[in-house]
């Protein structure tokens, strides 16, 4: 069953899935977790996990986590039709990155996706990969949001990437 808003927790691992109807389901998307709740902004802090097409996909040795930290506004958090999974502690890892976006929210620099989660997670990838610093098996995505563009609204896409041999995710918990 879908999740409402009263239902969300910290460390709660979710499914998500995108608004195509095939035989009046929906598929799933992917897989993530509640890092981070900001009742009064609206905003949930989640990371996303690789989730391959099936068990052979997973490659040895990959990190589970495809994106470290993306804000997204509950509206549409809760359109991307999320199912509660499991509740896991949080990485202390993730606090940072939640912390940096609040200081910079909070000036009005960033703010939030407003896009459903798969929408946002491929906006993300198309511009990790556009930068040309590697491919998707290369790279660690450890935050992105969307920042104010030079018309004052939130038209550019920040995203800090790190070579997947540099990072060190999910590996500390709370």
């Amino acid at each position: 069953m879908a999740m409402k808003l009263t239902d969300l927790e910290i460390g709660l691992y979710f499914t998500y899935r995108r608004r195509r109807w095939l035989l009046f389901r929906s598929r799933t998307a992917g897989l993530g977790q509640i890092i981070g709740l900001d009742q009064e902004e609206g905003v949930v802090h989640v990371r996303i996990f690789w989730t391959p097409a099936d068990e052979g996909d997973l490659r040895e040795g990959l990190d589970l986590v495809a994106v470290g930290h993306l804000p997204i506004v509950f509206s549409k958090f809760l359109a991307s039709s999320p199912e509660a999974v499991e509740k896991h502690p949080v990485p202390q890892d993730c606090r940072s990155s939640i912390a940096a976006w609040r200081a910079r929210h909070a000036q009005g620099e960033v703010g939030a996706f407003s896009v459903p989660l798969w929408e946002a997670v491929n906006l993300i990838w198309e511009t990790a990969l556009e930068s040309g610093n590697g491919s998707a098996e290369d790279l660690f995505i450890e935050t992105a949001f969307p920042k104010r563009g030079p018309s004052g609204g939130f038209t550019v896409l920040e995203v800090a990437t790190q070579p997947r041999s540099m990072a060190a995710v999910g590996t500390k918990t709370e």
